[in-house]
């Protein structure tokens, strides 16, 4: 299959190409803003944040589905073909970049005039001067994970649209990884009242880093798979095809499971879990059910499940598996931190400085730690817990001031409870 080649695509860019794109991206962030605020959702009550109950408006299933049903519609009229994504896939990059920019400028600025930079230009503009932005009542950090996430759906769809222009039927191959990453796409919406409780909605400021992760790492290097599925070599036998169903299953299955005992125990640390009551470390971290197994299982699931969408294109190139999911957020899907590693390296390499993380306490002290692994079966544990420090509600630790960079708390202000460990 050849390989696209981002770079030759780059340089043939003109200044149409350019409009052209960035009028989509508004168009198409403001669709789901607009969306956002009239269509109807479930309103649920956030962790407390600085002795404030946020409420937030969970309509992004909905949004989802609309875009899904329009996508299909037009598509089938004959009215637009989503294959333009595919074709001005560069200049909706450079678009799309412009635009990260330009939010993140425009955010700090914001917090300037209001006074409420209590950091340096660097770390301001980089990791955010606000926590929880609004405009016009919708919570600017949680809504962009629609444009984010419903952005990589229609790309994933336009591989599989253009592949059928161009060959007038799709592989079994790009039949899969459509139906994995649907599914991956909708089962985030259908949680999406998960990421209320993670760490970046609560503890993260909303700067350049997560703004760049959600309106481009996620949409444009998440759908990497299927660009080495559009123009295929060799076709998928049908029992490797079964592997990686069963691969994917298996994976969606372990993360899904272990990520919902997390949330349920978040939320009543009373719960009994495969039949047994709750038990934790601590008080505070559970080890019971996936977590009694190991300790971040649900990265295991990640990986498998990041695997079966590489796996679909056989072996003929490398990037294809430069997707790493322990560079994730600990949310009810993945969204990437702006840094991404090969998959074989994804267990989390422990730091000096993960020390000051309030959980390594617990994992780390001599023969404390009643988990066998931590990600893989025979891995131990570590001293570092670092999805632990970004999945943590603040009603678990509530740091006095600021955490430093890798998102440590300094000291707890207040008597913990009980948590998961990411």
């Amino acid at each position: 299959m050849p390989e696209p080649n981002f770079i030759s695509m780059l340089t043939t860019l003109t200044s149409l190409n350019l409009l052209e794109a960035a009028g989509m991206v508004l168009v198409f962030v403001g669709l789901l803003f607009l969306g956002s605020l009239v269509v109807p959702g479930r309103r649920i009550k956030g962790p407390d944040l600085e002795g404030k109950t946020r409420e937030y408006k969970l309509n992004g299933l909905a949004l989802f589905l609309i875009a899904v049903f329009v996508t299909v519609l037009v598509q089938l009229m004959g009215w637009f073909s989503i294959s333009v994504l595919y074709s001005q896939f560069a200049a909706l990059f450079v678009a799309a970049n412009v635009f990260a920019f330009l939010l993140a400028t425009w955010l700090y600025f914001q917090a300037t005039r209001n006074q409420e930079i209590t950091t340096g230009l660097w770390r301001g503009y980089f990791f955010g001067a606000v926590s929880n932005p609004t405009w016009l009542g919708v919570d600017i950090k949680l809504f962009s994970y629609r444009p984010s996430l419903i952005g990589l759906a229609l790309f994933n769809a336009s591989f599989a649209v253009m592949q059928y222009e161009i060959y007038g039927e799709l592989t079994l191959a790009m039949m899969l990884y459509q139906m994995f990453t649907f599914l991956y796409v909708f089962n985030y919406f259908q949680f999406e009242h998960g990421m209320v409780h993670t760490w970046d909605m609560i503890s993260e400021r909303f700067g350049w880093m997560l703004i760049w992760g959600d309106y481009v790492l996620v949409p444009f290097f998440y759908c990497l798979v299927g660009w080495w599925l559009v123009h295929p070599s060799d076709l998928l036998h049908p029992f490797a095809a079964a592997a990686i169903v069963l691969l994917f299953g298996f994976g969606f299955w372990l993360f899904r499971g272990a990520n919902q005992q997390k949330h349920r125990f978040k939320r009543d640390a009373d719960i009994r879990i495969w039949g047994q009551p709750a038990r934790t470390l601590e008080g505070r971290l559970l080890i019971s059910g996936f977590w009694g197994i190991g300790r971040h299982l649900n990265y295991t699931g990640e990986i498998c499940v990041y695997f079966a969408f590489a796996l679909t294109t056989g072996f003929e190139s490398w990037v294809p598996y430069l997707l790493r999911p322990g560079c994730t957020r600990s949310s009810p899907t993945p969204v990437p931190r702006p840094s991404c590693i090969p998959t074989t390296a994804a267990p989390c390499p422990c730091s000096p400085m993960c020390s000051r993380c309030a959980f390594s306490t617990a994992w780390g002290r001599p023969r404390s730690s009643p988990t066998p692994s931590a990600i893989w079966p025979g891995m131990s544990p570590g001293t570092c817990c670092s999805a632990a420090r970004r999945s943590a509600s603040t009603r678990v630790l509530r740091p006095t001031r600021r955490a430093s960079w890798c998102g440590a708390p300094t000291r707890p202000t207040r008597r913990p409870t009980p948590t998961a460990t990411g």
